[in-house]
């Protein structure tokens, strides 16, 4: 009775501070309660001193309402989920609470609007040969990357386009070297693509040349940190924040004192920020780019640098030329690279003598290949076959 007589409404407040996401929440939050002199905020970070002090609240009546993106804790998530004080849940990556039906709100972005905005932009930026999706498989984040999916791969149907779908646990590595080049792909958040640019550089595929990358959130300490600079979709957390306070106000508003729980789309607006990952590159060093993937796809004994200028339509002096510009190893060095990759491959999985599989490889010189072989991996051939046919052994 005491809590209906005062005007004064106190509400906690959990997010993290220390993302973008958090601090965009925020003043979306505070927003609105500009326009609720009654309110008096709590702000708390999502850690054992502020999941404390609010369930603390709970216990002793001392609070109207709660606001919070973070339910990692499974105390504090029981605690709400056995409490009847007006509560309101921001993002999609929350799926829990499912048991508690009454003064919940959950308010969430379209995240099929972001994906299909992702796509619009790749589109925009030129034309790529292929388009792929990498997701995220976690529990926090599944649920978030499927509608994001949904949208991204919706959007590129109405153009008449497929959408690759990298699946977990498949090689990362052999999938995006699968893919006809130029490519762009779309990690479900930052953190994704970041590992997709780590990747790509481990295996030395161009970025943006050979792939373009997007990530979705503009987390500028992950974005700004990678190598090449990472392009995100931003999207508008302070709007969010603002339909999380509203939301929780109808709650409290509500004359009969119990509510039924609501999910809540919020509006969504995205932008994109440009960096590195999918800058515009000039036409000399695509060329060496579709020379590089070609080369790294079909590297075998025949193939020569004519071969490969014949594929992309060029000259073998312009294409001399081009990697003279843009590239620190000549076309010659990375035939060679491949076929020395390739002899890896056949040591393990044939049965013939070394001499013949390394002839089958196009290296006519024993002693050269030899030689060479021992200063790329460090090792003689005979070693190398034997420290690694018994992973391949059945």
């Amino acid at each position: 009775m005491r809590l209906m007589e005062r005007k004064r409404k106190d509400i906690c407040i959990i997010v993290n501070q220390s993302r973008a996401a958090g601090r965009g929440l925020l003043r979306g939050i505070f927003r609105f309660a500009e326009t609720r002199p009654e309110w008096r905020t709590h702000l708390y970070e999502p850690d054992e001193h502020g999941f404390g002090e609010t369930t603390n609240a709970l216990q002793d009546g001392t609070t109207d309402g709660i606001i919070t993106s973070e339910l990692e804790n499974p105390d504090f998530a029981a605690k709400l989920e056995g409490s009847s004080v007006p509560l309101v849940v921001v993002g999609t990556r929350q799926l829990c609470l499912h048991r508690r039906a009454a003064n919940l709100g959950v308010v969430n972005f379209d995240e099929e609007k972001i994906g299909s905005f992702a796509a619009q932009q790749l589109l925009y930026m030129g034309q790529f040969k292929s388009f792929g999706y990498v997701g995220c498989t976690d529990a926090k984040r599944a649920y978030l990357s499927r509608l994001r999916y949904h949208g991204f791969a919706k959007e590129l149907r109405r153009h008449g386009l497929a959408c690759a779908k990298y699946r977990e646990g498949t090689g990362l590595p052999a999938w995006l070297l699968r893919l006809p080049k130029p490519a762009a792909i779309v990690g479900c958040v930052d953190d994704r693509a970041a590992d997709i640019l780590g990747v790509c550089d481990r295996m030395n595929i161009a970025v943006p040349g050979s792939i373009s990358v997007l990530g979705i959130d503009n987390s500028a300490t992950i974005c700004q940190s990678a190598h090449p600079t990472l392009s995100s979709i931003a999207t508008d957390f302070t709007e969010e924040g603002f339909a999380a306070a509203a939301e929780l106000d109808r709650i409290m508003s509500c004359r009969s004192g119990v509510c039924g729980r609501r999910n809540y789309t919020s509006r969504t607006d995205c932008s994109l920020v440009r960096r590195d990952s999918t800058r515009v590159i000039s036409s000399g060093l695509q060329l060496v780019n579709r020379a590089i993937d070609y080369i790294q796809r079909t590297c075998d004994s025949a193939l020569t640098i004519e071969m490969v200028a014949r594929h992309l339509r060029v000259s073998s002096r312009l294409l001399h030329l081009r990697f003279r510009e843009f590239s620190d190893k000549s076309l010659h060095e990375l035939i060679v690279a491949g076929r020395i990759e390739n002899l890896k491959l056949k040591l393990v999985a044939s049965r013939q003598n070394i001499a013949d599989v390394t002839a089958a490889c196009g290296f006519t010189n024993p002693t050269h290949i030899k030689t060479l072989f021992k200063k790329r991996t460090g090792c003689t051939l005979s070693a190398w076959r034997r420290q690694h046919e018994t992973k391949h052994t059945p």
